[in-house]
Protein backbone atom coordinates (compact mmCIF):
# COMPACT_ATOMS: atom_id res chain seq x y z
CA UNK A 1 0.00 0.00 0.00
CA UNK A 2 3.13 2.71 0.91
CA UNK A 3 4.76 1.95 -2.86
CA UNK A 4 0.80 2.42 -4.26
CA UNK A 5 0.90 5.77 -2.66
CA UNK A 6 4.54 6.73 -3.45
CA UNK A 7 3.43 5.73 -7.16
CA UNK A 8 0.17 7.77 -7.44
CA UNK A 9 1.97 10.67 -5.85
CA UNK A 10 4.92 10.76 -8.06
CA UNK A 11 2.48 10.10 -11.18
CA UNK A 12 0.12 13.01 -9.98
CA UNK A 13 2.93 15.68 -9.59
CA UNK A 14 4.70 14.52 -12.72
CA UNK A 15 1.62 14.37 -15.09
CA UNK A 16 0.93 18.04 -13.30
CA UNK A 17 3.64 19.75 -14.42
CA UNK A 18 4.12 18.44 -18.06
CA UNK A 19 0.23 19.42 -18.59
CA UNK A 20 0.29 22.82 -17.20
CA UNK A 21 3.22 23.88 -18.65
CA UNK A 22 2.27 27.20 -20.76
CA UNK A 23 4.95 28.95 -23.04
CA UNK A 24 3.27 32.86 -23.72
CA UNK A 25 4.60 35.86 -25.89
CA UNK A 26 3.25 39.09 -25.70
CA UNK A 27 3.39 41.88 -28.55
CA UNK A 28 2.43 45.05 -26.74
CA UNK A 29 1.23 48.14 -29.60
CA UNK A 30 0.35 51.57 -28.86
CA UNK A 31 -0.91 54.07 -31.33
CA UNK A 32 -0.34 57.53 -30.84
CA UNK A 33 -1.96 60.23 -32.91
CA UNK A 34 -2.93 63.66 -33.51
CA UNK A 35 -4.85 65.24 -36.12
CA UNK A 36 -3.19 68.36 -37.95
CA UNK A 37 -5.88 70.23 -37.38
CA UNK A 38 -5.08 69.94 -33.66
CA UNK A 39 -2.35 72.23 -33.52
CA UNK A 40 -3.77 75.23 -35.80
CA UNK A 41 -1.39 74.15 -38.83
CA UNK A 42 -3.18 73.36 -42.34
CA UNK A 43 -1.42 71.12 -44.77
CA UNK A 44 -1.69 70.37 -48.46
CA UNK A 45 -3.38 66.86 -48.98
CA UNK A 46 -0.78 63.82 -49.51
CA UNK A 47 -1.82 61.27 -51.96
CA UNK A 48 -0.49 58.04 -52.68
CA UNK A 49 -0.49 54.97 -54.59
CA UNK A 50 -1.52 51.70 -53.29
CA UNK A 51 -0.19 48.31 -54.27
CA UNK A 52 -2.64 44.73 -53.41
CA UNK A 53 -0.89 41.73 -53.29
CA UNK A 54 -2.34 39.50 -55.17
CA UNK A 55 -2.50 36.72 -53.32
CA UNK A 56 -4.22 35.94 -50.10
CA UNK A 57 -1.68 35.37 -46.70
CA UNK A 58 -2.32 34.44 -43.20
CA UNK A 59 -0.70 34.91 -39.76
CA UNK A 60 -1.50 33.07 -36.63
CA UNK A 61 -1.60 34.53 -33.30
CA UNK A 62 -1.29 33.01 -29.55
CA UNK A 63 -3.29 34.56 -26.88
CA UNK A 64 -2.05 34.40 -23.41
CA UNK A 65 -4.94 33.76 -20.96
CA UNK A 66 -4.99 37.19 -19.19
CA UNK A 67 -5.43 39.32 -22.56
CA UNK A 68 -8.77 40.54 -23.63
CA UNK A 69 -9.69 38.45 -27.09
CA UNK A 70 -12.15 40.95 -28.72
CA UNK A 71 -9.60 43.80 -28.20
CA UNK A 72 -5.58 43.16 -27.43
CA UNK A 73 -6.02 39.97 -29.80
CA UNK A 74 -6.99 41.50 -32.55
CA UNK A 75 -5.21 44.41 -32.63
CA UNK A 76 -1.98 42.49 -31.98
CA UNK A 77 -2.55 39.85 -35.00
CA UNK A 78 -3.13 42.81 -37.11
CA UNK A 79 0.74 44.05 -36.11
CA UNK A 80 1.99 40.89 -36.42
CA UNK A 81 0.91 40.35 -39.84
CA UNK A 82 2.34 43.84 -40.67
CA UNK A 83 5.26 42.97 -39.32
CA UNK A 84 5.12 39.49 -41.37
CA UNK A 85 4.43 40.71 -44.69
CA UNK A 86 5.45 44.21 -44.55
CA UNK A 87 3.05 46.09 -45.89
CA UNK A 88 1.07 48.81 -44.02
CA UNK A 89 -2.58 47.83 -43.96
CA UNK A 90 -4.66 44.63 -44.67
CA UNK A 91 -7.66 44.16 -46.87
CA UNK A 92 -10.68 42.36 -46.85
CA UNK A 93 -9.19 40.88 -43.38
CA UNK A 94 -11.05 37.92 -42.15
CA UNK A 95 -10.27 36.82 -38.22
CA UNK A 96 -11.06 32.82 -37.34
CA UNK A 97 -10.90 32.31 -33.48
CA UNK A 98 -9.70 28.61 -32.56
CA UNK A 99 -9.85 27.72 -28.64
CA UNK A 100 -7.58 24.92 -28.25
CA UNK A 101 -9.26 23.15 -24.36
CA UNK A 102 -7.09 22.04 -21.80
CA UNK A 103 -3.72 21.74 -20.54
CA UNK A 104 -2.48 24.67 -22.32
CA UNK A 105 -5.72 26.41 -22.51
CA UNK A 106 -4.75 28.60 -25.17
CA UNK A 107 -6.70 30.75 -27.72
CA UNK A 108 -5.23 31.57 -31.74
CA UNK A 109 -6.14 33.96 -34.07
CA UNK A 110 -5.87 33.30 -37.43
CA UNK A 111 -5.99 36.69 -39.36
CA UNK A 112 -5.93 36.34 -43.95
CA UNK A 113 -6.49 39.13 -45.83
CA UNK A 114 -4.43 40.94 -49.00
CA UNK A 115 -1.15 42.78 -47.98
CA UNK A 116 -0.91 46.25 -49.27
CA UNK A 117 1.54 48.90 -49.49
CA UNK A 118 1.67 52.82 -49.91
CA UNK A 119 3.95 54.36 -52.85
CA UNK A 120 4.36 57.50 -54.77
CA UNK A 121 3.57 59.24 -51.86
CA UNK A 122 3.20 62.87 -53.13
CA UNK A 123 2.24 66.44 -51.92
CA UNK A 124 -0.54 68.34 -53.57
CA UNK A 125 -2.20 71.64 -54.19
CA UNK A 126 -6.19 70.28 -55.77
CA UNK A 127 -6.85 66.51 -55.20
CA UNK A 128 -7.32 64.26 -58.50
CA UNK A 129 -10.57 63.94 -59.83
CA UNK A 130 -11.22 60.57 -59.23
CA UNK A 131 -10.65 61.32 -55.73
CA UNK A 132 -13.64 63.77 -55.71
CA UNK A 133 -16.01 61.27 -57.04
CA UNK A 134 -14.75 58.23 -54.91
CA UNK A 135 -15.81 60.97 -52.00
CA UNK A 136 -19.24 60.81 -53.74
CA UNK A 137 -20.20 57.54 -53.81
CA UNK A 138 -22.22 56.16 -50.62
CA UNK A 139 -20.43 54.33 -48.41
CA UNK A 140 -22.05 51.63 -46.11
CA UNK A 141 -19.45 51.64 -43.19
CA UNK A 142 -20.20 49.30 -40.34
CA UNK A 143 -18.11 47.36 -38.00
CA UNK A 144 -18.13 43.58 -37.95
CA UNK A 145 -16.93 41.32 -35.18
CA UNK A 146 -14.06 39.90 -35.77
CA UNK A 147 -15.22 36.52 -34.67
CA UNK A 148 -15.59 35.03 -37.58
CA UNK A 149 -15.75 30.79 -35.87
CA UNK A 150 -14.48 29.31 -33.23
CA UNK A 151 -13.64 25.89 -32.73
CA UNK A 152 -13.09 23.82 -29.76
CA UNK A 153 -10.17 20.62 -29.54
CA UNK A 154 -11.15 18.53 -26.77
CA UNK A 155 -8.24 17.28 -24.23
CA UNK A 156 -7.05 13.97 -25.85
CA UNK A 157 -6.02 11.98 -22.57
CA UNK A 158 -6.41 12.33 -19.20
CA UNK A 159 -5.74 11.06 -15.59
CA UNK A 160 -7.62 10.55 -12.31
CA UNK A 161 -6.13 9.84 -9.00
CA UNK A 162 -8.45 8.98 -6.45
CA UNK A 163 -6.95 8.72 -3.01
CA UNK A 164 -10.06 9.21 -0.42
CA UNK A 165 -13.09 7.34 0.32
CA UNK A 166 -13.81 3.41 -0.71
CA UNK A 167 -10.90 3.03 -2.46
CA UNK A 168 -7.24 4.62 -3.89
CA UNK A 169 -7.25 4.32 -7.72
CA UNK A 170 -6.19 5.36 -11.20
CA UNK A 171 -7.28 5.87 -14.35
CA UNK A 172 -5.77 6.75 -18.27
CA UNK A 173 -8.56 7.63 -20.54
CA UNK A 174 -8.12 8.28 -24.22
CA UNK A 175 -10.24 10.08 -26.73
CA UNK A 176 -11.09 7.83 -29.32
CA UNK A 177 -13.45 9.75 -31.29
CA UNK A 178 -15.59 12.79 -30.60
CA UNK A 179 -17.89 11.60 -28.19
CA UNK A 180 -15.99 8.49 -26.72
CA UNK A 181 -13.57 7.45 -24.60
CA UNK A 182 -11.52 4.57 -23.89
CA UNK A 183 -10.24 3.69 -20.37
CA UNK A 184 -7.98 1.18 -17.83
CA UNK A 185 -8.02 1.96 -13.95
CA UNK A 186 -6.11 0.44 -11.26
CA UNK A 187 -7.98 0.23 -7.73
CA UNK A 188 -7.62 -1.03 -4.07
CA UNK A 189 -10.36 -0.78 -1.99
CA UNK A 190 -9.94 1.07 1.20
CA UNK A 191 -13.25 0.43 2.93
CA UNK A 192 -15.10 -2.10 0.72
CA UNK A 193 -13.95 -5.83 1.86
CA UNK A 194 -15.06 -9.07 0.21
CA UNK A 195 -15.68 -12.50 1.87
CA UNK A 196 -16.39 -15.48 0.43
CA UNK A 197 -17.87 -18.92 1.48
CA UNK A 198 -17.84 -22.63 -0.21
CA UNK A 199 -18.31 -26.22 1.00
CA UNK A 200 -15.54 -28.58 0.74
CA UNK A 201 -17.37 -31.97 -0.61
CA UNK A 202 -15.53 -35.72 -0.19
CA UNK A 203 -15.32 -36.75 -4.08
CA UNK A 204 -16.22 -40.96 -2.48
CA UNK A 205 -19.44 -40.13 -1.16
CA UNK A 206 -20.73 -36.22 -2.43
CA UNK A 207 -20.87 -35.82 1.50
CA UNK A 208 -20.54 -32.24 2.63
CA UNK A 209 -16.85 -32.39 4.87
CA UNK A 210 -17.11 -28.97 6.35
CA UNK A 211 -18.43 -25.00 5.24
CA UNK A 212 -15.62 -22.42 5.01
CA UNK A 213 -17.03 -18.66 5.84
CA UNK A 214 -13.81 -16.23 5.86
CA UNK A 215 -13.75 -14.67 9.61
CA UNK A 216 -12.18 -11.88 8.34
CA UNK A 217 -12.85 -9.60 4.71
CA UNK A 218 -10.59 -10.24 2.39
CA UNK A 219 -8.66 -7.41 -0.04
CA UNK A 220 -8.88 -7.41 -3.39
CA UNK A 221 -7.17 -5.11 -6.14
CA UNK A 222 -9.06 -4.64 -9.61
CA UNK A 223 -8.86 -3.78 -12.81
CA UNK A 224 -11.41 -2.68 -15.21
CA UNK A 225 -11.60 -1.54 -18.59
CA UNK A 226 -14.15 -0.49 -20.98
CA UNK A 227 -15.74 3.37 -22.45
CA UNK A 228 -16.45 6.66 -21.35
CA UNK A 229 -18.78 9.29 -22.81
CA UNK A 230 -18.03 13.09 -21.61
CA UNK A 231 -21.18 15.55 -21.17
CA UNK A 232 -20.42 19.26 -20.57
CA UNK A 233 -23.23 20.89 -18.43
CA UNK A 234 -21.45 23.98 -17.59
CA UNK A 235 -18.45 25.98 -18.13
CA UNK A 236 -17.04 24.41 -15.05
CA UNK A 237 -18.69 21.29 -14.71
CA UNK A 238 -19.30 18.29 -16.78
CA UNK A 239 -20.63 14.60 -16.51
CA UNK A 240 -18.57 11.23 -17.20
CA UNK A 241 -20.49 8.06 -17.98
CA UNK A 242 -18.66 4.77 -17.96
CA UNK A 243 -19.06 1.25 -18.69
CA UNK A 244 -16.96 -2.11 -19.80
CA UNK A 245 -15.58 -5.24 -17.93
CA UNK A 246 -14.22 -5.91 -14.28
CA UNK A 247 -11.07 -8.27 -13.19
CA UNK A 248 -10.70 -9.06 -9.71
CA UNK A 249 -7.77 -10.84 -7.64
CA UNK A 250 -8.13 -11.79 -4.24
CA UNK A 251 -5.77 -13.57 -1.82
CA UNK A 252 -6.72 -15.24 1.86
CA UNK A 253 -5.49 -17.97 4.26
CA UNK A 254 -7.36 -20.95 5.31
CA UNK A 255 -6.85 -22.93 7.95
CA UNK A 256 -9.06 -26.39 8.69
CA UNK A 257 -9.82 -25.86 12.22
CA UNK A 258 -11.68 -22.55 10.81
CA UNK A 259 -14.07 -24.51 8.66
CA UNK A 260 -17.80 -25.84 10.68
CA UNK A 261 -17.69 -29.62 10.02
CA UNK A 262 -20.24 -32.45 9.61
CA UNK A 263 -20.78 -35.34 12.15
CA UNK A 264 -18.49 -37.85 10.42
CA UNK A 265 -15.66 -35.23 9.22
CA UNK A 266 -12.44 -33.41 10.73
CA UNK A 267 -9.14 -31.96 9.59
CA UNK A 268 -6.13 -34.52 10.04
CA UNK A 269 -3.40 -31.48 11.03
CA UNK A 270 -3.47 -27.25 12.01
CA UNK A 271 -1.88 -26.74 8.56
CA UNK A 272 -3.63 -23.53 6.49
CA UNK A 273 -3.35 -22.90 2.86
CA UNK A 274 -2.87 -19.23 0.99
CA UNK A 275 -5.74 -19.49 -1.28
CA UNK A 276 -7.01 -16.90 -4.76
CA UNK A 277 -10.18 -16.18 -6.07
CA UNK A 278 -10.26 -14.59 -9.15
CA UNK A 279 -13.19 -12.63 -10.53
CA UNK A 280 -15.03 -11.54 -13.49
CA UNK A 281 -17.60 -9.11 -14.14
CA UNK A 282 -18.89 -5.60 -15.74
CA UNK A 283 -18.99 -2.38 -14.23
CA UNK A 284 -21.31 0.91 -14.49
CA UNK A 285 -20.36 4.33 -13.08
CA UNK A 286 -20.64 8.15 -12.67
CA UNK A 287 -18.38 10.91 -12.60
CA UNK A 288 -18.60 14.16 -11.82
CA UNK A 289 -15.67 17.06 -12.63
CA UNK A 290 -15.89 20.64 -11.56
CA UNK A 291 -12.79 22.98 -12.66
CA UNK A 292 -10.13 24.47 -10.44
CA UNK A 293 -7.65 25.40 -12.67
CA UNK A 294 -7.26 24.93 -16.30
CA UNK A 295 -7.09 21.23 -16.82
CA UNK A 296 -7.25 20.30 -13.32
CA UNK A 297 -10.56 19.03 -11.63
CA UNK A 298 -11.99 18.07 -8.97
CA UNK A 299 -13.82 14.67 -9.32
CA UNK A 300 -16.52 12.75 -7.48
CA UNK A 301 -16.64 9.26 -9.01
CA UNK A 302 -19.22 6.22 -8.01
CA UNK A 303 -19.54 3.09 -9.90
CA UNK A 304 -20.74 -0.79 -9.00
CA UNK A 305 -19.19 -3.93 -10.15
CA UNK A 306 -21.12 -6.93 -10.99
CA UNK A 307 -19.22 -10.49 -10.75
CA UNK A 308 -20.61 -12.88 -13.36
CA UNK A 309 -17.66 -15.54 -12.95
CA UNK A 310 -15.96 -16.67 -10.13
CA UNK A 311 -12.74 -18.93 -10.11
CA UNK A 312 -11.38 -20.20 -6.34
CA UNK A 313 -8.25 -21.86 -6.39
CA UNK A 314 -8.36 -25.53 -4.19
CA UNK A 315 -6.33 -25.34 -1.07
CA UNK A 316 -3.99 -28.36 -0.12
CA UNK A 317 -5.82 -29.30 3.41
CA UNK A 318 -5.78 -32.77 5.00
CA UNK A 319 -9.12 -34.32 6.66
CA UNK A 320 -10.36 -37.67 7.90
CA UNK A 321 -13.40 -39.62 7.97
CA UNK A 322 -15.14 -41.43 10.93
CA UNK A 323 -17.71 -43.05 9.07
CA UNK A 324 -16.55 -46.84 9.14
CA UNK A 325 -13.15 -45.95 11.07
CA UNK A 326 -10.41 -43.30 11.22
CA UNK A 327 -9.41 -42.57 7.56
CA UNK A 328 -7.95 -39.76 5.27
CA UNK A 329 -10.33 -38.35 2.75
CA UNK A 330 -8.67 -39.00 -0.53
CA UNK A 331 -10.07 -36.22 -3.10
CA UNK A 332 -12.32 -33.72 -2.23
CA UNK A 333 -14.12 -30.63 -4.55
CA UNK A 334 -15.47 -27.48 -3.62
CA UNK A 335 -19.26 -26.27 -4.33
CA UNK A 336 -22.01 -23.88 -3.42
CA UNK A 337 -19.31 -21.28 -3.85
CA UNK A 338 -20.04 -17.66 -3.25
CA UNK A 339 -18.46 -13.65 -3.19
CA UNK A 340 -20.25 -11.14 -1.05
CA UNK A 341 -19.09 -7.69 -0.99
CA UNK A 342 -19.77 -4.91 1.71
CA UNK A 343 -20.67 -2.14 -0.14
CA UNK A 344 -22.61 -2.45 -3.71
CA UNK A 345 -21.17 1.33 -4.67
CA UNK A 346 -17.37 2.02 -4.27
CA UNK A 347 -17.24 6.02 -3.68
CA UNK A 348 -14.07 8.36 -4.52
CA UNK A 349 -13.02 11.47 -4.48
CA UNK A 350 -10.05 13.16 -5.99
CA UNK A 351 -8.44 15.54 -8.82
CA UNK A 352 -8.42 14.86 -12.56
CA UNK A 353 -5.81 15.99 -15.19
CA UNK A 354 -6.76 16.64 -18.95
CA UNK A 355 -3.52 16.70 -21.60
Amino acid sequence: MQHLSRFISAVFVCSFFFSCGITTKVIDTDTNKMDFYESGVFTRPLVADIIVQDDRVSVEYSVPDYMKVKKDGKQNALITFKNQHNCDFVIDPVYEIVTKTGASSEVNIILSGYPAKYENIQQVDTLPHSILQYATIPKDSREISFLNSETENPTTMGVDLIPLTSYAGFQFDKALNSNMRGYVSFEIPLTNKSQCQFDFIDKSNDEVIGTYISSSSIEYITISAGLMKEYKMTRILKLRAMGGVNFTSSEYTIKPSSLTYTSNYSYSENSSDDSQLLSLGIRAGLALDIKLYKSMYLTAKAHSNVNLLNVFSKPKLAFVTYEGGLSEVQEYKLNDKSVTYEQFINLGLGLRVEF
